[in-house]
């Protein structure tokens, strides 16, 4: 793996440099709107609303534990990031977003120069700048990544993706052994922290140490293989305590490696036509990711329990890619090599051990790693296109011009796209219009339109989720709170009977929220006594939530208990963020006017 000394005119180091450079600041103009973006989707939970982030010394057993209830996911790292981010920048989302934006810029420098660094000598001097500038725009400018750098919960997949990044480059340019093996260990137990499909990255290095390999024609398989494990030892050996040591820090802090998967209801054809459409799909968002984007992407499953041809087809066109990749692989053509980094890329999310995750089949994030590696090996590749002598000005011509061509769509799809992703109610909107029987969508959009104050639109959505039939127990839980807000407990009460005849309640937090609209329709209903009770024993369950006080200082309210209740209201707004205070203070106040009303007509 040895470098070149140097570069000559046209491609030396500074002016390289440069060209990344200047392609980064392109791809940072065009993100640059989403430092004005908003907390979306479950930001607005973990950055907003829960007060150890923001405060006290609990985030040090919330980064091993129970992070947002979490049953399968160990991802350290990034928590305690966003703790430090939370703390840092007052919970305010654009700085957070900023974070976002410099890691994407880093992981875009990091595919130029690890796409400089496996080409080295293999193009002439004149050309080099392709070699960093077609790589660094193609990642930075692809559309399927505007939900990783809109939405800051996907700092899990941009530190993974660095830390896996820096390996490889790693793995590349250090030429002393054990300090390459150090290095590349420690960046696979950080990407490891930061997220668990880092799992993957010894499979890619070692394909891409199989084609640094500079085999003589003729050299038997085993021979090589064996070549392959005597220079590269020292990392697989590392990499392997690496690996070991990061089970050993899940399994003390979750207590098992198993994930938890529920009962799998696909037959194994089931099965295997669920990883070939999502193997199919993933390749497809690398070449035209622009139709049908959208934060979730919901897909009947019943068609993968039938026969047809067109099943067969697609079974036989994701098999046969990942056949012809491992057989070019090992004719050592760059193309299968690509194919192969790729494919163990998107394995952890192709379903292939079933597991729960959520009530979206893909997300485009998924493929973010997978696009950096094909980028990066995108330079290796175009040296094999087989074009006649004669015909390579005319087929140089007609790549810069498709290159500019995609670019132009990317940017404007992105700047696009970006707007849809930085606020709730546009977000949710937009998911609603993609998907309009997915009820999971109207959940969110509702949550939106009521954090936005919106009750009309609200409302409109419920109302069409009742007509729907279909159990949405949050939905309904909303809706109850809604009813209340307006001392309407005939409302309120058909929403809750809808909760109890369905059974649907199954997530904690749900749960808590169902308690509290139960305990407020006792304060209207019951005796004052038994009613303080119940609302007394939902604080004592989550003395950190804010909500929780917030609804013991309206029923004290409701039972007389003024001072008492004016108490326990400032001590919700102490656990609250600086600046969602003042607008929860004036939905108290609201309140306490709604309870002197009702009092007074009385």
């Amino acid at each position: 793996m040895n470098l070149p000394s140097s570069f000559s005119a046209g491609g030396s180091k500074g002016v390289l440099g440069i060209i990344a450079l200047a392609a980064v600041a392109v791809v940072v103009t065009t993100y640059w709107p989403v430092l004005h973006a908003q907390f979306v989707w479950n930001d607005v939970a973990t950055f907003q609303l829960n007060p150890w982030i923001r405060h006290g010394d609990e985030w040090r057993h919330f980064i091993f534990h129970d992070f947002n209830n979490w049953a399968n996911y160990f991802r350290p790292l990034v928590i305690a990031l966003f703790t430090l981010e939370v703390r840092t920048f007052d919970a305010h989302p654009g700085p957070m977003h900023a974070v976002s934006l410099i890691l994407h810029a880093a992981n875009t420098l990091l595919v130029g120069a690890l796409a400089a660094a496996l080409t080295r000598d293999r193009y002439p001097s004149a050309k080099r700048w392709q070699v960093v500038a077609i790589p660094t725009l193609l990642y930075g400018l692809h559309p399927l990544l505007v939900e990783a750098v809109t939405w800051i919960g996907c700092q899990f997949d941009l530190v993974a993706t660095f830390f896996m990044l820096v390996a490889l480059l790693c793995n590349v340019l250090l030429r002393q052994r054990w300090n390459r093996a150090v290095v590349v260990a420690t960046c696979f137990f950080l990407g490891a922290c930061a997220k668990e499909s880092t799992a993957v990255l010894p499979f890619v290095l070692v394909i891409l140490d199989w084609f640094a390999l500079n085999a003589s024609p003729g050299t038997p398989l085993r021979t090589q293989v064996w070549d392959v494990l005597k220079r590269h030892w020292p990392v697989y050996l590392l990499m392997l305590g690496a690996g070991i040591a990061y089970l050993c820090f899940r399994h003390w802090a979750m207590g098992t490696l198993a994930l938890m998967s529920g009962i799998d209801q696909l037959s194994p054809w089931a099965r295997m036509q669920e990883v070939c459409f999502l193997y199919l799909r993933y390749w497809r968002l690398f070449f035209w990711p622009m139709a049908g984007m959208g934060p979730m992407h919901p897909l009947p499953m019943a068609p993968f329990f039938t026969f047809k041809a067109s099943l067969l087809l697609r079974d036989f066109a994701a098999f046969g890619i990942v056949l012809i990749g491992i057989w070019l692989t090992l004719r050592r053509s760059y193309v299968g090599g690509l194919i192969m980094v790729v494919t163990f890329a998107i394995m952890p999310v192709l379903h292939i051990v079933p597991a729960y995750l959520d009530t979206s089949l893909y997300h485009e994030r998924y493929a973010m790693t997978p696009l950096a590696l094909a980028c990066s090996l995108l330079p290796l590749v175009l040296l094999e296109l087989p074009i006649p002598k004669g015909s390579v000005r005319t087929a140089s011509m007609a790549g810069y011009f498709s290159l500019l061509v995609w670019l132009a769509l990317s940017i404007t799809n992105i700047r696009q796209t970006i707007p849809l992703w930085s606020y709730q109610v546009q977000l949710w909107q937009w998911a609603v219009q993609e998907n309009p029987d997915f009820i999971a969508a109207k959940e969110q959009l509702i949550g939106a339109y009521i954090s936005a104050g919106d009750e009309a639109h609200a409302w409109q959505v419920i109302h069409s989720v009742v007509a729907e039939n279909v159990p949405c127990p949050s939905c309904m839980l909303n809706a109850a709170i809604l009813a209340l807000r307006h001392n309407d407990t005939k409302l309120a009460e058909f929403y809750v009977d809808r909760i109890d005849r369905t059974n649907g309640l199954v997530e904690p937090g749900n749960y808590v929220f169902y308690f509290k609209i139960k305990a407020s329709l006792l304060l209207l209903q019951s005796p004052p006594a038994a009613a303080e009770e119940t609302l007394r024993e939902a604080v004592a369950r989550e003395p950190s939530n804010p909500d929780s006080h917030m609804e013991l200082a309206a029923g004290l309210a409701l039972l007389g208990k003024t001072a008492e209740a004016n108490e326990t209201e400032q001590a919700s707004l102490r656990l609250m963020p600086p600046e969602v205070r003042a607008r929860r203070h004036q939905v108290f106040l609201a309140v306490l006017k709604s309870i002197e009303a009702t009092s007074t007509k009385r």
